[in-house]
C-alpha cells in the first residue's frame, strides 16, 4: 500500500509509482533513481520519506550541490505543511559565508576559509554570539524556515544566523544542506555532533555530481602569483627562519617556472609533476617538515595581522602551507596527482584527489539509508560502482513526452572530433546553426563541447545572430553569479518579445546544466559536438588511475565515455520540463549515432531521433 498522506498534489504518471517504489526500496537499504527533470522527483522522494522518519524517529538529511539548492526540499515541506494542516519542522542550512554578519560586515569578497578564520578568532567578542540566547531557539523550534528566513529573522535580531540555524539542526525533521556537509569529513563531524548520521535518511540529489564533489575537497591550487606574494609575505619578518623560508619558496618558484617554460615550448597545456622528485628537491633546501611547520605559522601571523587590521583575513603563505601538506600526501597515496597546468601567462599546480569511490564508500555506510537520485543517473550500475555503492535497489522513471512535440536530428556530417576544429567543419557547424536560427522563431540555446569550441564559433554566430534579429546571450569563463543570473533572465524574458533569444554556453558551464526553462523560455537546443574531457595528461592520469581501478574497458567508460554523455544528456535536459513541452533538437556530432552511445541519453531522444545531413535542419522547426 502506497502512503500518500504527504504528497500535496494531484499525482502525474509515474509519481505514485515513484513513491511506492522508495517506501518499499528505502527499507532494504539504500536506493538509485533515475527520472528526467521535471518528473517532480523531489516532492515524490520527500512525500515518500516523510510517513517513515516521523514514524521511527529518523531525520531527513537532503544533500545538494550549491548553496542556493538547500531552499528546494524546505520549500517542497512548507507546501506539504499548508496542505495537510501539519507542523513537520525543516531548516535550510548555509555555511558561515553565507551566514557570518561579521563578515557582511566587511564588505569585501571571502571564501570560506577566511570566514571560517574570521569566525573563529572573533568568536569570544562577537557581538552576534553574545545575543544569542535559549529564547531565540525556543521561539523557532517547529518552524520551517528558509535560509533567507533565518537571515532576515536573525538580522532583525542582531544575532548569529550560522549558529542559530545550528542549534535549530537536533529539531528539525528535514534538513538541506550543501554535500560537503556530508563527504567532507571535518565538516560532516560539526554536524553529527546534533544529528547522528546513524538515524538518519540521507537524499543525495543531482548525484551525479558526486565524483567531481569528491574530487574538490582535498584538492588544492597554487600558482606562480601565489609563490611571489609568499615571498612578499615574508619580508614583513626579521628572523632568520623566514629567510631560509624565501630559499625554500624561490626553490619551488623556479621549479614552476622551469615547468612553465617546457610547456610553452612543447605547446602542450599541462604536465604531471612527481611529488617525490619535487619533495627532494626541496627537501635539499629545508626539512620539509619543518619547512611545512615554519610556513603554516608564518600563513597564521599574517592572517591575524590582517584581521585585526580590518582586512580580509587571507595569506599566501597559508594557501602554500595546505598546498605542501596535500603534496607530502600524494607521494604515499595512489589516486592523487600533482597537476601542472599553463592558466594564461601563469602557471597553475594543484594536487588532485581522484578518489571518489575510496572516500566516498565510507560515508553511506554511516547513514541508515541513502536515496541518490538524479535526471543523469543511467547506467545506475556504473555510478553505484564509482560512488562505493555495494548495495542498493535502482531503477529508471521516464516521462512520457508527446513525440509529436519534439524533433531531433543526428547530423552524420559534422563532428568536433579531434585535437582542433579545421576551417572547413567550422564553416559547416556555422551553416547549420544558422539554418537552426532561421527557421526556430523562438528561444534557442548552441551548447558547445568545450569553451575552445566556442571560442572559434563566437564571431560566426555573433553574426547569425544579428543577420536573424536575435539577442546574443554568451557565458563566458569564470563569470560571476550575480551576471549569469542576470543573463538567464534576460534571455528568458526574450521569449515574450519579437527579438528571440540565443543562448551560447559550454556543456561544462552552468546554464547547461543548473538552469531551467520551462514552457517557452527554451524550444530548441543544437548541441556542437561531444563534451569529453580534453585530451591532456590531466585526463590521461584520470585514465590511468580508473584503469587501474576498473580494468581498461570499464576505465575508459567510467573516466571518460560517461562523464561525456551525462554532460550532453544535462544541456538536452534544458527544454523538457513538463509533457506539454515542445523541442527541436540537433545533435551535432556523428558519434552520438555510435552503438553505447545513443542508449546513454535520453529516452525521447533515442525514441525521436532520425540521423542524416546538416542540410535536413533547413526543414526542422518547431510547428
Amino acid at each position: 500500500m502506497v502512503d500518500l498522506s504527504f504528497f500535496p498534489y494531484r499525482p502525474r504518471e509515474g509519481q505514485v509509482e515513484l513513491i511506492g517504489f522508495v517506501q518499499r526500496a528505502v527499507k532494504r537499504g539504500n536506493v538509485c533513481i533515475n527520472a528526467p527533470t521535471g518528473f517532480g522527483k523531489t516532492p515524490c522522494i520527500l512525500a515518500a520519506l516523510l510517513p517513515i522518519a516521523l514514524s521511527r524517529g529518523y531525520k531527513i538529511m537532503w544533500a545538494v550541490r550549491t548553496g542556493t539548492e538547500t531552499d528546494r526540499p524546505i520549500e517542497e515541506l512548507k507546501v506539504m505543511n499548508e496542505y495537510l494542516g501539519e507542523r513537520v519542522s525543516g531548516v535550510s542550512f548555509r555555511g558561515k559565508r553565507d551566514m557570518c554578519l561579521l563578515a557582511k560586515e566587511m564588505r569585501s569578497e571571502m571564501g570560506y576559509e577566511e570566514v571560517a578564520y574570521l569566525c573563529k578568532s572573533k568568536a569570544k567578542k562577537c557581538k552576534y554570539r553574545d545575543n544569542l540566547t535559549h529564547r531565540v531557539i525556543e521561539d523557532l523550534i517547529g518552524d520551517t524556515l528558509l535560509y533567507s528566513e533565518v537571515l532576515k529573522i536573525c538580522t532583525e535580531l542582531q544575532v548569529c544566523p550560522y549558529e542559530v540555524q545550528r542549534m535549530l539542526l537536533p529539531y528539525a525533521d528535514v534538513i538541506g544542506l550543501n554535500y560537503n556537509y556530508v563527504i567532507h569529513e571535518g565538516l560532516a563531524w560539526s554536524i553529527k555532533r546534533l544529528v547522528p548520521f546513524s538515524r538518519s535518511l540521507l537524499v543525495v540529489d543531482e548525484a551525479h555530481n558526486l565524483q567531481r564533489a569528491a574530487a574538490s575537497i582535498n584538492s588544492v591550487k597554487i600558482t606562480i602569483g601565489t609563490l611571489k606574494r609568499c615571498l612578499k609575505e615574508l619580508e614583513r619578518f626579521a628572523e632568520v627562519r623566514a629567510r631560509k623560508a624565501e630559499k625554500f619558496v624561490e626553490t619551488l618558484l623556479g621549479m614552476f617556472e622551469n615547468i612553465l617554460t617546457k610547456l610553452r615550448k612543447s605547446k602542450e597545456e599541462d604536465r604531471i609533476v612527481n611529488p617525490a622528485s619535487m619533495l627532494r628537491a626541496l627537501n635539499r633546501v629545508w626539512d620539509i617538515k619543518e619547512a611545512l611547520s615554519s610556513i603554516s605559522r608564518y600563513g597564521h601571523r599574517i592572517r591575524k595581522e590582517r584581521l585585526s587590521s580590518g582586512k580580509v583575513p587571507r595569506s599566501s603563505l597559508h594557501r602554500f602551507a595546505l598546498f605542501l601538506d596535500g603534496a607530502i600526501s600524494s607521494v604515499s597515496e595512489d589516486g592523487i596527482a600533482i597537476v601542472a597546468s599553463r592558466a594564461g601567462k601563469s602557471l597553475e599546480v594543484e594536487v588532485w584527489d581522484m578518489r571518489a569511490e575510496e572516500l566516498l564508500r565510507r560515508r553511506w555506510r554511516d547513514f541508515r539509508s541513502c536515496i541518490f537520485c538524479s535526471g543523469t543517473l543511467s547506467p545506475i550500475s556504473a555510478f553505484a560502482e564509482t560512488v562505493g555503492l555495494d548495495s542498493y535497489t535502482g531503477r529508471s522513471f521516464e516521462m512520457r513526452f508527446r513525440r509529436e512535440n519534439i524533433k531531433t536530428l543526428i547530423t552524420k556530417d559534422l563532428s568536433t572530433e579531434g585535437e582542433k576544429l579545421s576551417k572547413e567543419m567550422r564553416e559547416r557547424y556555422l551553416d547549420a546553426i544558422g539554418m537552426f536560427v532561421k527557421n526556430n522563431n523562438t528561444n534557442l540555446a548552441v551548447f558547445t563541447s568545450s569553451y575552445r569550441v566556442q571560442r572559434s564559433l563566437l564571431k560566426g554566430i555573433e553574426e547569425i545572430s544579428e543577420l536573424y534579429g536575435r539577442s546574443l546571450f554568451v557565458e563566458r569563463k569564470g563569470m560571476k553569479g550575480d551576471e549569469s543570473r542576470e543573463i538567464l533572465e534576460e534571455f528568458k524574458a526574450c521569449s515574450l518579445r519579437h527579438a528571440k533569444g540565443l543562448l551560447l554556453a559550454p556543456m561544462q558551464g552552468r546554464f547547461a546544466e543548473g538552469a531551467d526553462f520551462p514552457g517557452e523560455e527554451l524550444e530548441g537546443i543544437f548541441l556542437v559536438g561531444i563534451p569529453f574531457d580534453r585530451m591532456n595528461n590531466r585526463t590521461r592520469a584520470y585514465l590511468n588511475y580508473y584503469t587501474s581501478l576498473y580494468g581498461k574497458e570499464k576505465g575508459n567508460l567510467y573516466a571518460y565515455v560517461i562523464p561525456a554523455l551525462k554532460r550532453a544528456s544535462q544541456a538536452l535536459g534544458r527544454c523538457l520540463r513538463s509533457v506539454h513541452d515542445r523541442a527541436v533538437f540537433v545533435l551535432g556530432d556523428r558519434r552520438y549515432e555510435a552503438r553505447g552511445f545513443l542508449e546513454m541519453l535520453p529516452k525521447y531522444i533515442r525514441e525521436t531521433s532520425i540521423v542524416g545531413s546538416s542540410d535536413q535542419i533547413d526543414a526542422l522547426s518547431i510547428e
